[in-house]
């Protein structure tokens, strides 16, 4: 994995340190993390902050794409990530983290939100549908159909 340069894992760190506090500020009288009184957060969101690379399936014309990203935060059904990149909403992710001295993990699912975070930087929300030792389907989209429905849905949502 391509390490991110110290100066912008500061500055990653530095947006994901304000998006937490403008959203404490936004939802007072909230713990940080927990449900809303309106119930618009479904998972509790822990903050977890790491690198690591997306791979993203923007069209059935084009091939799957390699991004680097950081996370921001992770919840039981999603994961929320810092990318340089606009991302569709029902657009396939994978992401992979390489934990220290493990195999990687990969998590998948699809875009859920993309909006403007900041400093060049999207805040995509990524609604996990499944996660593994192994690729789901960065390897080969026409297996991962097979494999999983939720990607059949998300890959047809594609089709012109």
């Amino acid at each position: 994995m391509v390490k991110t340069q110290p100066r912008l894992q500061d500055e990653l760190d530095h947006l994901a340190r304000d998006l937490d506090a403008a959203a404490a500020a936004a939802r007072p009288g909230v713990a940080k993390g927990d449900e809303t009184e309106d119930g618009a957060r479904k998972r509790r969101r822990r903050p977890f902050r790491t690198e690591c690379v997306v791979h993203c399936l923007p069209s059935l014309s084009s091939p799957i794409v390699v991004l680097h990203a950081r996370t921001r935060n992770i919840s039981e059904g999603g994961l929320g990530l810092l990318i340089k990149r606009v991302i569709l909403k029902g657009t396939p992710l994978e992401v992979v983290l390489q934990p220290r001295g493990s195999a990687p993990i990969h998590f998948a699912g699809t875009a859920a939100f993309c909006r403007y975070a900041g400093r060049g930087f999207h805040e995509v929300g990524v609604h996990l549908r499944a996660y593994g030792p192994d690729p789901i389907f960065m390897s080969g989209p026409a297996q991962a159909c097979l494999s999983h429905p939720w990607f059949l849905q998300a890959y047809q949502q594609l089709m012109p």
